[in-house]
């Protein structure tokens, strides 16, 4: 399959009435060579659509597998899309591509129903937690309410963390393979995560324990890397990765967007 660059290289232009053209022709003789054509010419709809993709899952799955499924299910838009019935193709490939996308995310995703079960139960306890407390509940009370070791508990975020959902919610209800955008905010907490809020985050942030929030200075404010994190903070290189992961899931949980 061919690059990204090359499918963007190759994407052609529109021209109404070529298009027209095209399709009567296609409409008329089925041939692979026209197929073929048309595909180049809404190349651009792929690539759109994996543009908007969230930067968590952009950042798990390579652009170009993304862009191959995406043209998979533009493959099956060319075939099944019927003109004479007087829809938009432009609305129906970008149906078939969204769920080519969405079929391949979830190729993506190891975690099995009984651990993502466990995960969601635990993002819950720490939402339900820190309304009630006021503040993000350190890893013992967590494991206390959702009826979970502190091993069990960290387990299961780092499986969720390595994993990919596109099923899990957002705060408006909506599941990642329903609104799939990246909403391209600038700030240090880009690479947390672009479809959280700056003004929810700040919020957030000042949930968290002073230590956790040490952790998130030293690397999103002075851009440290985690060998200086582990230095300035006395701890083990694996034990702020392990940290990082939990604040972020605790962040995410409070802000109501699951995994």
């Amino acid at each position: 399959m061919n690059s990204l660059k090359a499918y963007q290289k190759n994407a052609k232009p529109f021209n109404k009435n070529s298009e027209d053209s095209l399709w009567k022709a296609y409409a008329n003789s089925k041939s692979h060579e026209l197929h073929e054509q048309l595909v180049e010419m809404y190349l651009p709809f792929v690539y759109k659509e994996v543009t908007r993709l969230s930067i968590r899952v952009r950042q798990k799955i390579e652009k170009d597998e993304l862009v191959s499924a995406g043209v998979i299910g533009l493959h099956n838009a060319v075939s099944k899309f019927q003109p004479e019935k007087g829809n938009k193709f432009s609305t129906f490939a970008v149906i078939r591509i969204k769920g080519a996308l969405v079929d391949e995310l979830r190729k993506q995703d190891h975690l099995t129903r009984n651990q993502r079960k466990h995960y969601r139960t635990i993002c819950e306890v720490i939402k339900n937690l820190t309304n009630k407390h006021g503040h993000i509940p350190e890893m013992h009370e967590i494991a206390q309410v959702a009826g979970l070791s502190e091993g069990e508990v960290r387990e299961y975020i780092g499986m969720a963390s390595n994993s990919l959902s596109i099923d899990g919610k957002n705060s408006q209800g909506l599941s990642y393979s329903e609104v799939i955008i990246d909403e391209k905010s600038e700030s240090p907490w880009e690479n947390v995560d672009k479809t959280l809020s700056i003004e929810s985050m700040r919020d957030a942030f000042k949930l968290l324990p002073k230590r956790d929030q040490q952790l998130i200075y030293l690397r999103h404010y002075k851009d440290l890397r985690v060998k200086e994190i582990a230095l300035a903070m006395e701890i083990s290189e694996g034990r702020v990765s392990q940290m990082y992961k939990e604040i972020i899931v605790k962040l995410r949980a409070i802000m109501n967007v699951s995994n």
